[in-house]
């Protein structure tokens, strides 16, 4: 599906200036955010200096800094955003759709790959990295079935790549067979089911 034309979802904090923003662009000596980009994602293959924040390429009007100190990135208050929805909403299609959005590129392989980028540093710190790990993580607003119907979901729109490990070293199989204190036993039962069928 092309999300290049999609209307943009709220995809970041209600209060946030950056709730449609596929991108910013941040100032890495100021720590300044320059511009909200509702274009391009941070999979785009346009130069950062053809952002119109660059007086002739070089110089950003904002901050006054070189573009050679600037970056393109994802606001981190709509990842944290991201992961919260997922974990206490349980609504799949609203989350793909802002995933795609978010990674919205012309390269086809990249998109279906771009899940593997969402990490998170903010909310859940050393307890989860990834998205798929905050949706099995133990809590009370997700049934073990509304946690699988995420896995497997996720696993059919994206290529995630489910090794992928979290600050203490654990990847979604090590979570499911830890302890109850991270994932419960029913998900852990079906979770597993799917991954050794898969």
């Amino acid at each position: 599906e092309n999300s290049a034309n999609m209307a943009a979802p709220h995809v970041g904090p209600a209060q946030s200036n950056t709730n449609n923003a596929r991108s910013i662009v941040q100032c890495k000596k100021c720590k300044k955010r320059c511009y909200e980009d509702i274009e391009d994602s941070i999979l785009s293959s346009e130069p950062l200096s053809t952002v119109h924040i660059f007086k002739d390429g070089r110089r950003c009007v904002r901050c006054q800094h070189s573009v050679d100190v600037h970056e393109r990135m994802i606001d981190p208050d709509t990842i944290k955003q991201l992961f919260t929805d997922a974990k206490t909403k349980g609504d799949i299609k609203d989350i793909v759709k802002r995933i795609r959005y978010l990674g919205h590129c012309a390269d086809s392989q990249q998109r279906r790959l771009f899940i593997n980028m969402l990490k998170d540093s903010v909310g859940y710190g050393r307890d989860t990295s990834y998205v798929w790990m905050a949706i099995v993580w133990k809590n009370n607003f997700l049934t073990a079935e509304q946690k699988l119907q995420f896995i497997q979901t996720l696993d059919a729109e994206f290529d995630v790549q489910w090794n992928l490990t979290n600050e203490q070293g654990l990847n979604i199989i090590h979570m499911l067979c830890h302890n109850d204190n991270i994932c419960d036993k029913d998900s852990s039962i079906l979770l597993l089911k799917f991954f050794m069928s898969d």
